[in-house]
């Protein structure tokens, strides 16, 4: 947590640990791998709400909040929509309200990609999903 918290976001206003694909035994579970989130995904993953921070000064600054709400006011029309509300609306979002994705750690595998560390100065919501 202390990582992602510390990581510089590079001005997007959400922070995500990668949905490992290194456990086989998780393919079957991975649903934006087809269907309607492949095709909106459009190459882009699809991010697991289980750990994340928010950049609030700048989730405030790029009016994030709105974004998301008009989105949310669009797809609550649907009961098949939002399933998975933390992970579905950002996720469906993405496209405007970009979210950085952190590759340091938490697949049991070093990617190799070291992002630079930056003072804790902005505040931040951190959330954990048992």
């Amino acid at each position: 947590m202390g990582e992602l918290y510390d990581m510089d976001m590079r001005g997007k206003p959400y922070g995500y640990t990668p949905f490992c694909d290194n456990n086989k035994d998780m393919d079957g579970f991975r649903f934006w791998r087809q269907g309607f989130w492949k095709e909106h995904l459009r190459g882009r993953p699809y991010h697991i709400s289980a750990l994340y921070v928010v950049d609030l000064l700048k989730f405030r600054q790029t009016a994030a909040g709105d974004n998301l709400r008009v989105f949310y006011e669009t797809l609550i029309k649907d009961p098949n929509s939002l399933s998975n509300l933390d992970q579905d609306l950002p996720n469906y979002a993405q496209h405007t309200v970009p979210i950085f994705l952190s590759h340091r750690s938490g697949c049991g595998v070093n990617r190799g990609v070291e992002i630079p560390q930056k003072q804790r100065r902005r505040p931040l919501i951190s959330v954990t999903i048992p």
